[in-house]
């Protein structure tokens, strides 16, 4: 309209755009997805992604990361999690820990099931177990939680 002079396009003022509104994940949410966790069939996905989900919901850690660590990136007996530059979004090495119940699950996981990779959680893997549970919640979304929040 500016284009061919009209008289009014001073007059128009253009919509305000909506703002996204954030997601918030609440203890029960993620309760909820644990529950529908534990009822996939096969015991190797269950165990797998309950502890893929408790450590990045307890530890803060990126999805990426999750998908990208290796056993010898945690001391499990001391809940702790050395995130190495190499797998970090931001290139720097750092220091995550994880609640009790992630450490129970890990040692779960780790005692019925040797990973076939390096990786302990696999990103196709966790992503297939996802497909099967009935929710829109995703490893992803597990970060929003702190280092410091417990799950009962």
């Amino acid at each position: 309209m500016r284009e061919v002079n009209a008289p009014f396009t001073d007059k128009i003022k253009l919509p305000k755009v909506p703002k996204r509104r954030k997601r918030v994940f609440k203890k029960e949410h993620i309760k909820q997805l644990i529950n529908q966790i534990e009822l996939l069939k096969s015991k190797s996905p269950r165990f797998r992604t309950k502890a893929a989900v408790l450590l990045a919901a307890t530890s803060g850690l990126r999805s990426t990361e999750v998908y990208r660590l290796t056993i010898d990136n945690i001391d499990v007996d001391r809940r702790i999690i050395l995130i190495k530059a190499e797998i970090a979004k931001d290139f720097e090495d750092r220091v995550a820990f994880f609640n009790l119940e992630a450490q129970q699950a890990l040692k779960r996981y780790l005692e019925y099931f040797s990973p076939k990779t390096d990786k302990l959680f696999p990103k196709s893997n966790i992503r297939r177990a996802f497909k099967q549970l009935n929710t829109d919640l995703r490893l992803k979304h597990m970060r929003k939680f702190s280092a410091s929040s417990q799950i009962d």
